[in-house]
């Protein structure tokens, strides 16, 4: 699992070949935290762009692709905070 800054500017949060658990681990506590769905998944060769999770004004984009596994995308500079706590939960 690596978090780094995408071409947005912002964080993401990959789970690369993590276990499916981690990343179930993960969307509980998205919603344990009070964010919710939008969007429907869009499923495509290669990739996939599963709903959004959103809380206030921060925005998760949530997706699979090839090279990523799962991943979940901050689009704010909270968001960027949420996935640092998160990934430090996570990995500790």
């Amino acid at each position: 699992m690596t978090l780094f800054t995408a071409a947005n500017g912002h964080f993401t949060l990959d789970f690369d070949d993590a276990p499916e658990e981690l990343w179930e681990t993960a969307l509980e506590r998205l919603k344990a935290e009070g964010f919710r769905e939008t969007g429907e998944p869009v499923l495509g060769p290669g990739q996939s762009i599963f709903p959004s999770y959103i809380r206030w004004s921060v925005a998760l984009l949530a997706g699979w692709d090839e090279w990523s596994g799962n991943y979940l995308l901050a689009t704010c500079e909270d968001g960027d905070a949420f996935l640092e706590q998160l990934h430090a939960t996570l990995t500790g």
